[in-house]
């Protein structure tokens, strides 16, 4: 999965990068305005998410095609909660149902993934768009 670069027209540049269910970090963002470490460590949160989530998504899926039903859930559940920590209430919904139907060995896993997936990349790119713009400001040479 590739990660889609954000609608500029989505966000003016002062308006805050948000939507329910999808990304919100507001309160994190408003708790580390002030404190440049915890700046950092929030933005390495951001980066390290966007590198790893659709990869771990995708892993967790392989799990589950190879028959191991156990590291897929773990994988999902983990998952869920570090991304989670964006406000990514979708996507948490839906790897809820995928860890249901692997538990009841329902139909129709791959489409739960799919739908995983298309929310996982929502909550990425405006996690993108939101880390672009909290980008540290070059430093000019004067």
């Amino acid at each position: 999965m590739t990660i889609q670069p954000p609608d500029p027209e989505a966000h003016s540049a002062n308006s805050p990068i948000r939507e329910k269910g999808v990304f919100d970090i507001s309160a994190l963002d408003g708790i580390t305005q002030n404190n440049p470490a915890q700046r950092s460590a929030l933005k390495r949160l951001v980066s390290t998410l966007i590198a790893t989530s659709s990869g771990e998504l995708a892993q967790a899926q392989d799990f589950c095609k190879a028959g191991d039903p156990e590291r897929a859930l773990k994988m999902l559940h983990t998952l869920r909660g570090a991304v989670g920590n964006l406000g990514a209430k979708h996507f948490s919904e839906a790897t809820t149902v995928i860890e249901r139907a692997i538990r009841q060995s329902a139909t129709g896993i791959p489409d739960h993934f799919d739908q995983a997936a298309v929310e996982l990349e929502k909550t990425l790119s405006m996690a993108q768009a939101w880390l672009e713009r909290n980008a540290s400001p070059a430093i000019s040479d004067g």
